[in-house]
């Protein structure tokens, strides 16, 4: 069976996580990476699209190709066959850039939309065109105008040869992560907080079993142990020596029992130096997942000068930290670590990387990978290392 994957805003970090998931969870996939918005994979074994979508941060959509067809006049009777033949009908369209050109397709998707509802209405079905100001579907758009349930979102994505078309089975749950981001009952405002999205990603890029041992000694208010936790790992660890960040992720980990129905009983939270990090968890750590302490908030206008400090301090931080991870973790741990970029200044951490090669750390395929939001000035670039047995 063939699947499309419909990436995120940050492709690298997309489809690094598409492998990564796929790796975690034996699904078999071959990935063909089409285009910067758009994957295919192939897999014979059981995929279940419903349940996949919600261990990804950076996955929009996921789908069943159909077929291929050489002209845009033959799509109509493609999407007839997979649209419901009972009661109201609601479908859409999003035409995808997948190697081809795409305007000739995207300037014809009116009508093709309203041939199907045509075809639709003499079958004597009542039927709704969804349409949207984007130039394809939001996945807003496509659960909350009921294209999984009654309907459909047909896509077509436009390859050098002709089109392949297929049908959304899952979309990014939106509602979920906003709750697991605003809805939760302790926020810091005023740090550069880590994005559920984020958080998820990097716990993806462990690709441990799920029994394994999990620590972020930088826990904040918990986000890392929340994710963590819904993607199914249980033995987790979360230490941090802020007071405040100990009592918010007591409460957060309390709402995520609460309120999402998750089990929270085997995490372990612990006020603790990460200087002293051997004093305070055992050494059996398989997975190190962490976004520590990335300076200040910035407006953009500091000096050279000002950022230099900053990036020594954070670089002495960071060098020490990874002396105690060495000692917690155990053969072959991995390590998912965020470094900032500040006001696009780049440093090249000297002590933290030389602390690394001593404890012993490789870089792993994975390589360096960026996130950015528009108008911050505070960049995170995403290390993944695996210590050498």
């Amino acid at each position: 069976m063939t699947y499309f994957f419909v990436l995120g805003n940050n492709t690298e970090l997309s489809r690094a996580e598409l492998d990564a998931v796929n790796n975690r969870e034996g699904w078999g996939f071959t990935f063909q990476h089409i285009s910067e918005s758009i994957s295919f994979g192939d897999t014979s074994k059981d995929f279940k699209p419903t349940e996949a979508i919600n261990l990804f941060g950076g996955i929009i959509k996921i789908g069943r190709i159909l077929e291929s067809v050489s002209t845009i006049e033959d799509i109509p009777s493609v999407a007839l066959e997979e649209l419901p033949q009972e009661g109201k009908v609601f479908f859409g369209l999003s035409t995808y850039a997948a190697g081809g050109e795409i305007k000739s397709v995207q300037k014809k998707e009116k009508n093709i939309g309203m041939s199907i509802k045509k075809a639709l209405k003499e079958a004597g079905l009542s039927a709704r065109y969804v349409t949207s100001k984007e130039d394809v579907l939001s996945s807003v758009v496509v659960e909350t105008n009921k294209l999984l349930t009654k309907g459909g979102e047909v896509v077509m994505c436009v390859l050098k040869d002709g089109v392949t078309i297929g049908i959304t089975e899952a979309v990014q749950p939106f509602e979920k992560f906003g709750e697991r981001d605003y809805g939760r009952p302790a926020r810091d405002s005023f740090s550069v907080m880590l994005p559920p999205k984020l958080a998820l990603m990097m716990v993806n890029f462990l690709q441990l079993p799920k029994e394994a041992v999990v620590l972020d000694p930088f826990c904040g208010s918990g986000t890392i142990l929340q994710e963590s936790l819904l993607v199914g790992y249980t033995n987790c660890i979360g230490t941090d020596i802020s007071d405040k960040a100990i009592k918010d992720t007591h409460a957060n980990l309390e709402w995520l029992k609460e309120d999402v129905n998750v089990e929270t009983k085997t995490v372990q939270v612990k006020k603790c130096d990460v200087k002293n990090l051997d004093e305070c968890v055992e050494k059996n750590i398989q997975g190190i997942v962490t976004e520590p302490f990335l300076g200040p908030p910035l407006r953009g206008k500091e000096s050279t000068d000002f950022i230099r400090n900053i990036y020594n301090d954070l670089d002495k931080l960071y060098a020490v930290s990874v002396q105690q991870f060495s000692k917690v973790c155990t053969k072959e741990a991995r390590l998912v670590i965020v470094v900032p970029l500040l006001n696009e200044q780049k440093f090249e951490w000297p002590e933290f990387f030389s602390e690394i090669e001593s404890a012993g750390f490789k870089r792993t395929d994975t390589g360096s990978l960026v996130y950015a939001r528009e108008g911050q000035h505070i960049k995170r670039i995403i290390m993944v290392f695996q210590k050498n047995a």
